[in-house]
């Protein structure tokens, strides 16, 4: 896992994170390989992967403020 600057699939990055917050994971899908983020499209906030639609994830980084 490390630090990486914005969100593959959706495009987001760290200045678009809340006052509330100071980081969001971006995750891979164990199936496809696909990475994506709370915020993408068709994730679910994340529960799925947008692409596959598969629950099966790992944690592939963070985006930081």
């Amino acid at each position: 896992m490390g630090k990486i600057y914005s969100c593959p699939e959706c495009g987001r990055s760290g200045s678009s994170i809340s006052s509330f917050a100071s980081y969001f994971d971006v995750y891979k899908c164990n199936n496809c390989g696909r990475k994506y983020c709370h915020n993408c499209s068709g994730s679910n906030g994340a529960r799925k992967c947008p692409k596959c639609e598969s629950t099966s994830r790992s944690t592939f980084g963070t985006v930081h403020k």
